[in-house]
């Protein structure tokens, strides 16, 4: 779950973007998993899902797989964090994210897709 103020915007990296609605300081907690925050599909329930529905999950691009392969969902606005090569957003252990640097109110918060998935992930759909 987001734990700094924030919106959403129009983002000059792609579509909508989310931005801080607060300054925020260099190692801060953003963002911190819990079950409000992220939907957890096991394999063998993804396969349960009837094709549109699994269709809508890959088609959005917004989850990451876990260490046990699980389809790690988000449900709150953190899904519309974008990717940077230089973020000012960094993931720790898929249990949360720390400001990278001093990232100013209105600034648009972004994070490195990489550090979500796999080595293959990124190269079938980043590539």
């Amino acid at each position: 779950m987001l734990t700094i103020k924030t919106k959403l915007d129009k983002s000059s990296i792609a579509g909508i973007g989310l931005f801080a609605d607060q300054d925020v300081l260099k190692g801060e907690i953003v963002w911190r998993m819990n079950s409000l925050s992220v939907l957890r599909i096991t394999p063998d329930e993804y396969n349960k899902l009837l094709k549109i529905e699994q269709d809508f999950i890959n088609d959005k691009d917004y989850y990451w797989t876990d260490k046990d392969n699980n389809y790690m969902i988000p449900i709150d606005d953190s899904r519309f964090m974008n990717h940077s090569s230089d973020p000012n957003v960094i993931d720790f252990d898929d249990n949360i994210c720390v400001a990278t640097r001093d990232i100013k109110k209105n600034e648009e918060l972004t994070i490195d897709y990489k550090t979500l998935v796999s080595e293959n992930e990124w190269k079938n759909y980043y590539n």
